[in-house]
């Protein structure tokens, strides 16, 4: 019996031997070289600039002229992709990638007025060129081991200064110069934002720089002249010291005041409104206080 078993034995064998089972019960696991789809659509904004604050259904293209999308790896904070959008693309408000399994801290910056922000390299982030713009800026971590998908609410990362002049601007003033800074540490404010940590970093590289409004012949002789300008302030409460100062053709400084400690807010305004043209009447003097405005209060004080 024996020798007819063990041939029918091999023969078995040799033909299960030959089989290939039809899949794999244990797939490979994707090794860190294969990338995953990760797609993120800016869907709104928390707040908007016109009116009073309303919620964040607003359309992408009436609040921002660019987009910027960075993916930095979430441990050593190098940037593995970035990519640019500008009003007029076809896909304005989506970004798609793809990445590699692993944690990333992926950033979206939204830029209203181009002409008032910059983009930095080392570190990389933005700064406002004075008068600067509305600025919105959202942070998110995430961990990629599938396909990605997100919206992203932006969150306004600016204050805004409104400066109300009171009185008839002399024939003589041909512009006005703004300056917001510490007056003893001109870099102690910055408007820069760090786009890996979204903090305001202070840097010997960045500070603020005059503003020159050049004045208008249709406004000489007339009063009401309001000006609007910018600061990065991602959270929480700032002061600045301001200088305005108002020269004529020549140069020459007719007019100069400097306000200390003017204060701000994320998402806010400060309203100034005083006099520089003329005389301060005896009533003048600085009062702070919170009126509703833009986001949920303004700042008022009076020079």
């Amino acid at each position: 019996m024996k020798k007819h078993y063990l041939p029918l034995l091999a023969v078995l064998l040799a033909v299960f031997a030959c089989q290939k089972p039809a899949s794999d019960p244990n797939p490979v696991k994707p090794g860190s070289s294969e990338k995953f789809a990760v797609n993120f659509k800016v869907s709104g904004f928390s707040q908007v600039i016109v009116g009073n604050a309303r919620s964040a259904d607003t359309s992408v293209l009436q609040n921002v002229k660019k987009l910027i999308y960075v993916a930095f790896n979430a441990n050593t904070g190098q940037v593995v992709s970035r990519q640019n959008k500008i009003t007029g693309d076809t896909t304005f408000g989506e970004f798609r990638d793809s990445l590699p399994t692993g944690r990333y801290v992926v950033t979206v910056t939204g830029i209203k007025d181009t002409t008032g922000a910059e983009i930095a390299t080392d570190p990389l982030g933005v700064y406002i060129v004075y008068p600067g713009t509305d600025l919105f800026y959202k942070r998110t971590i995430v961990s990629v081991s599938g396909s990605v998908d997100e919206n992203m609410a932006l969150d306004r990362v600016v204050s805004r200064l409104m400066y109300q002049f009171k009185g008839r601007i002399p024939y003589n003033a041909r512009k006005i110069s703004i300056w917001p800074h510490y007056l003893d540490d001109v870099y102690g404010i910055s408007p820069f934002l760090d786009f890996y940590t979204g903090s305001n970093l202070a840097s010997q590289h960045y500070h603020y720089s005059p503003y020159y409004y050049s004045i208008p012949d249709s406004l000489i002789g007339h009063d009401g002249l309001t000006l609007n300008t910018y600061m990065m302030n991602p959270s929480g409460t700032q002061s600045t010291d301001v200088e305005i100062s108002v020269t004529d053709s020549t140069g020459k400084v007719i007019s100069s005041k400097a306000i200390y400690s003017v204060m701000m807010e994320n998402n806010k305004t400060t309203l100034l409104s005083g006099y520089i043209f003329d005389s301060i009447p005896a009533s003048g003097g600085v009062q702070v206080k919170i009126n509703p405005n833009w986001s949920t209060d303004t700042i008022k004080a009076e020079f």
